[in-house]
């Protein structure tokens, strides 16, 4: 079963091919460029280099959020047409589940925090035993202040933070946390198209598919725009 992933839900764009369950290919860019300059080019590399046509491939996988408005917004777009355009079906999977993915060799308390601005991050809370990961609470979003509350808690053995959330608060992480607070290596640090795809791989083999004409992105929170619009400023 060929898998081809996308991962546009924040400044991170990446596209990974996966082959029953293996990463075949990935690209990874964490640079300046717009996804909207990017992701097909990724895509159109990522199929080439491995010799795949579009109409091989078994199903199209998406990040679906939450995260960055406009990136989501991208990458769900590019994954419809991808998947329209091809008859493939679509899968979604909601970016902390693969972004805690990342961390899923670590066993005991995970922790994927994203930047989610105005001083808050997108986040949750999941149990992993060294090779499958649970989530043990909603996604949400909050201060770094909550979470830190939420954190001692729940855990007091360690708690494995990644994302760009952890990365942009790690000094208030840490001086709050001290030694409860363990970091991931730089390369796990951020989405992975690759963890987005296995995790894709995974929920197909037991049937899960998605509505590509339905699917839409976990936001959370409205949008600045939404907001503006709710309190009659627009």
């Amino acid at each position: 079963m060929l898998v081809l992933a996308l991962e546009t839900a924040t400044r991170v764009a990446g596209v990974a091919l996966i082959s029953e369950g293996k990463v075949q290919k990935e690209i990874f860019l964490h640079y300046r460029q717009t996804h909207s300059q990017t992701l097909m080019v990724m895509v159109d590399e990522v199929l080439k280099e491995c010799e795949v046509g579009l109409n091989q491939i078994d199903a199209v996988a998406v990040s679906i959020g939450p995260g960055s408005f406009t990136g989501l917004r991208i990458g769900l777009a590019t994954a419809k047409g991808l998947a329209m355009g091809s008859g493939k079906p679509i899968v979604g999977i909601p970016t902390l589940d693969a972004l805690a993915y990342n961390a899923c060799l670590f066993r005991g308390t995970v922790c994927p925090v994203l930047d989610a601005r105005k001083d808050e991050v997108y986040t949750a809370f999941y149990k992993s035993d060294g090779s499958c990961m649970e989530l043990v609470d909603r996604y949400r979003v909050c201060s770094p202040r909550a979470l830190v509350d939420d954190v001692r808690t729940r855990a007091t053995d360690g708690v494995v933070f990644l994302g760009d959330g952890a990365v942009r608060y790690r000094e208030f992480l840490q001086q709050t946390l001290g030694d409860v607070a363990v970091w991931v290596p730089g390369n796990l640090a951020f989405p992975r198209a690759s963890s987005v795809g296995l995790l894709a791989w995974h929920k197909l083999r037991g049937g899960g598919i998605d509505d590509a004409r339905s699917i839409v992105p976990v936001y959370i929170r409205l949008s600045e725009a939404e907001t503006r619009l709710g309190l009659g400023a627009m």
